[in-house]
């Protein structure tokens, strides 16, 4: 098969996948839908849940970065479309997204503790699933987490295709703990910084065989290489001399050039006369 057809066929091939990617994500996300809110909602409004229950689930959100004004949008939305309105005087108020910074500053300036918990902790659910969204280069440890919650928590089943990539991120993630190249020993954790091709590939999907593959131009290869071309070039040079000199015999500056007279002392600069030079050629001043 022609080089040029057969880059044709896997440039078909996968502009095929991504469009059946897309379609089962998007899928996918209107089933999670209910879940996810159900989700939000067992973790805001849950009467039981004390500050110190719900600290490390805000703090994790905190460190990964993940809450802006589109999580923000989407938490007060979940409460306002789900969430209890008997004890909120100002969730009522809001009609649309842009309403939710008004709300946020009405939490905030009451100094209800109970509904400024309430709104941080819908945040970080709707953090995770926006991560999800838009987790378009693959998934990641934090989404698998997120299922994990999904599932343990509100009893969420995934469609076929999220537990295929599911199953598909933990080999990968696994891979990445385990392999390094066997070349120049990149590995995901110690890979150069301006290389981040550099990674673990599929190899085998049926016995679920994974294996580390540096970029073609990836810096720790190219290092290694320059080593091994010095490392050539000084057994050439030793090789060479070898076939030269001979052996069990060390060379020395004098033993090549012969003995030198020594310098007279007193002379106004320059070599003093008589001096021989290492070409054994007379100086004189």
């Amino acid at each position: 098969m022609p080089a040029a057809y057969r880059r044709t066929l896997q440039h078909t091939d996968g502009e095929t996948k991504a469009k059946e990617d897309a379609k089962q994500r998007s899928r996918a996300q209107k089933l999670r839908n209910e879940a996810v809110i159900r989700l939000a909602m067992h973790v805001a409004c849950s009467p039981g849940l004390t500050p110190a229950q719900a600290a490390p689930l805000m703090a994790v959100t905190v460190v990964n970065r993940t809450c802006d004004a589109s999580t923000m949008k989407t938490a007060v939305r979940w409460l306002r479309e789900n969430g209890p309105h008997n004890d909120d005087p100002f969730i009522g108020d809001t009609k649309d997204d842009q309403d939710a910074y008004t709300y946020a500053r009405k939490v905030n300036q009451s100094e209800d503790e109970k509904l400024a918990l309430r709104l941080a902790l819908t945040m970080t659910v709707a953090a995770q699933e926006q991560h999800l969204r838009f987790s378009n280069n693959g998934w990641d440890y934090k989404v698998v987490a997120y299922y994990e919650r999904l599932m343990t928590e509100v009893g969420y089943e995934p469609t076929l295709w999220e537990q295929e990539t599911l199953d598909y991120t933990r080999q990968q993630l696994d891979a990445k703990e385990r392999l390094a190249c066997l070349t120049c020993g990149c590995s995901h954790q110690r890979r150069p910084s301006s290389h981040w091709n550099c990674g673990v590939v599929q190899t085998d999907p049926a016995n679920r065989e994974w294996t580390y593959r540096c970029n073609t131009d990836c810096s720790a290869d190219k290092a290694r290489d320059m080593a091994d071309d010095v490392d050539e070039d000084l057994d050439e040079d030793a090789e060479a001399d070898l076939a030269q000199f001979g052996t069990g015999e060390i060379f020395t500056r004098e033993s090549v050039a012969g003995p030198q007279e020594p310098v007279v002392e007193g002379c106004s600069g320059g070599l003093s006369p008589g001096r021989q030079g290492w070409d054994g050629d007379q100086h004189a001043l």
